[in-house]
C-alpha cells in the first residue's frame, strides 16, 4: 500500500518538474528544492556524439514520500546508456556518511544504467578501505523503488521513512554519467550543481 501511495505522488508531477496539481488524498508538499543548469557544458566524450547533459532537478518532499525529478537537454539521455546518481546529505551534516565536495553524503538514488527499471537507495557504508571508526567511504544497497522514465528525464518517489532520521530537509547532488561501448570505466558528464558550486538545498 505504502508504494501505491508513492506511485500516486508521481502522477501529480508535470514533466517540467512543477505540481500541476493536488488531489485531496496526496500530501502536501513541506520541503522543495530545485537547481537548472546550462544546456551544452556537459564533458565531451569519445564515441558519445551527445553525452548527457543535465539541466534540471527538483526534490519534493511530503509526510509520506521524496520524489525526485531530473532532466537533460533533448536528445542526450537514454535510460539504457545513460546512469544518474542523487546524492543526499540528509542530516545537513557534513562530518556523517561519505565525505564528497562539502556534503556529508548519507545517501544515493541510483537511476538509470546499472540500476535497470527501479531506482536504488543505497546508503553510507564503512568497507574494507575504511573500517570503523573512520568515515564511511562507500555504499549498501538499501532498498529499491519504482522508477518513470521520459524522454528527457526520469522521476522515482522514495518512502520518507526510508532516511532514517530525516526532517525532511536535505542538501543534494546530482552526476550523469556515460560508458561507451568497450570502456572500463564510466564518465562524468555533468553535475548539478557544478563542482564549483555548493549542493541545493531542499528547505
Amino acid at each position: 500500500m505504502e508504494r501505491l501511495r508513492l506511485a500516486g505522488a508521481l502522477l501529480f508531477l508535470s514533466v517540467d518538474g512543477c505540481t500541476r496539481h493536488q488531489a485531496s488524498n496526496v500530501a502536501p508538499v513541506l520541503f522543495r528544492g530545485e537547481v537548472t543548469d546550462a544546456t551544452g557544458d556537459a564533458t565531451t566524450v569519445p564515441g558519445v556524439p551527445r553525452p548527457p547533459d543535465l539541466v534540471q532537478a527538483s526534490v519534493v518532499v511530503t509526510d509520506e514520500s521524496v520524489v525526485f525529478h531530473v532532466r537533460f537537454a533533448p536528445g542526450t539521455f537514454d535510460s539504457a546508456t545513460t546512469a544518474v546518481t542523487i546524492q543526499l546529505d540528509a542530516d545537513l551534516n557534513t562530518t556523517t556518511g561519505v565525505p564528497l565536495r562539502g556534503m556529508g553524503v548519507d545517501y544515493t538514488v541510483g537511476l538509470g544504467r546499472f540500476a535497470g527499471n527501479r531506482a536504488t537507495l543505497s546508503q553510507a557504508s564503512n568497507g574494507e578501505g575504511c573500517p570503523r571508526p573512520a568515515a564511511p567511504c562507500t555504499y549498501a544497497v538499501a532498498t529499491r523503488w519504482p522508477v518513470t522514465f521520459h524522454s528527457d528525464g526520469v522521476e522515482t518517489a522514495i518512502a520518507r521513512s526510508a532516511l532514517h532520521g530525516f526532517d525532511g530537509r536535505l542538501n543534494f547532488r546530482v552526476l550523469a554519467y556515460v560508458r561507451p561501448e568497450g570502456a572500463q570505466f564510466s564518465t562524468v558528464t555533468d553535475q548539478l550543481p557544478d563542482f564549483v558550486k555548493g549542493p541545493a538545498p531542499v528547505r
